[in-house]
């Protein structure tokens, strides 16, 4: 009888640690919302961070793009005002190639002209001569 009114306390024992109270029924909705409601403000909190972080890592792409456009802006016109200046440069350059070409034709011209008088000069003079000879 002592061994089975001990089996009984043991057993009772352990059924009254596993039996939940009223007062912990109660405070497992308690608890829950607690948790729930946490949950819920370190979700809010997360985001708000990401936000400001996102918020922040945008102004500065931003800022790094307008710094850039600005600088390709700046590159663009050197390079249009380089290339002007260099095709300016050239049209000078082929202006006194054509002026130093044009020289040289009116010398050649020059030079042809006072040839062609000379032999003219000649072929008179042996016009005259062979008329001379011939009369």
């Amino acid at each position: 009888m002592r061994a089975t009114r001990g089996l009984l306390m043991s057993h009772e024992e352990k059924a009254k640690q596993a039996i939940l109270n009223r007062q912990d029924l109660e405070n497992v909705p308690y608890l829950f919302q607690a948790a729930l409601s946490e949950l819920k403000t370190g979700s809010q909190v997360k985001l708000r961070n990401d936000s400001i972080t996102l918020r922040s890592l945008t102004a500065n792409l931003q800022r790094e793009t307008d710094g850039l456009e600005q600088k390709m802006k700046e590159d663009m016109q050197r390079l249009s005002s380089d290339i002007q200046l260099e095709m300016n440069a050239r049209k000078e350059e082929t202006a006194t190639e054509l002026q130093s070409l044009d020289k040289r034709v009116m010398d050649l011209n020059s030079k042809f002209t006072i040839l062609l008088s000379e032999v003219r000069t000649e072929i008179e003079a042996t016009k005259w001569v062979s008329t001379r000879e011939f009369v």
